[in-house]
């Protein structure tokens, strides 16, 4: 798990800021990612589809998430899980083939907008309908560059890409989002799942909590 847990945190979240642009305070929507790793000669692929709920009045996300993860040329394994970030409370959970693990969120919940220090690149269309857009740069310093393509009407997110240098490790990733709707159909998602309540279920870590790309 530890793995694979490594890989996500790859998809990493923009340093989103208060802009002009900003999504609903409450939406959801789906994401399908491709993420590539190569780091002392081994190529490493990660590849998923989540279900995104996102609440910045109650400062929450959840996820529902299948990910398939190897090395190339090598076996590959495909996980499910949920995952509640809570930044209210400073906590994450992953529930994962029986067992919840549980551990601190770090950072302010600062989810829904265009970071103020993205640039345009050029105006696009999206979509059959060719709905008007634009593709931002989003500067991550030494470490690499972001670029996420929105629709003009409404900030609705459709692609952010990143190629990065992180500590040695090349990497590439691409999230595709769609199906973004206002409101939330059940606010029970935000609730903390029962085994992450019974003893013997539960494991406390301290890491990093898992990133979602925008």
């Amino acid at each position: 798990m530890t793995s694979l847990l490594s890989i996500l945190g790859l998809i990493a979240l923009v340093p989103l800021v208060a802009s002009n642009c900003c999504l609903p305070s409450q939406w959801e929507g789906a994401e399908g990612f491709h993420v590539g790793t190569v780091m002392n000669g081994t190529v490493r692929v990660s590849q998923g589809f989540m279900n995104i709920s996102a609440d910045t009045t109650g400062e929450k996300i959840a996820l529902n998430m299948t990910v398939t993860t190897g090395i190339v040329g090598g076996i590959k394994h495909t996980s499910d899980m949920f995952v509640l970030q809570d930044y209210g409370h400073k906590m994450q959970y992953v529930v994962e083939k029986g067992v919840c693990t549980k551990s601190a969120m770090q950072g302010p919940f600062t989810f829904n907008c265009v970071p103020s220090n993205a640039t345009v690149v050029m105006k696009t269309t999206v979509g059959s309908d060719h709905t008007p857009g634009t593709i931002f740069k989003i500067p991550f310093g030494s470490i690499g560059d972001g670029y996420l393509t929105i629709t003009d009407s409404g900030c609705i997110p459709v692609l952010y890409q990143v190629t990065a240098n992180i500590n040695g490790m090349q990497t590439m990733e691409s999230v595709g989002i769609y199906d973004v709707q206002k409101g939330i159909k059940d606010m029970s998602v935000f609730t903390v799942p029962d085994i992450c309540r019974t003893p013997g279920t539960v494991i406390s870590v301290s890491r990093p909590q898992i990133k979602v790309g925008f």
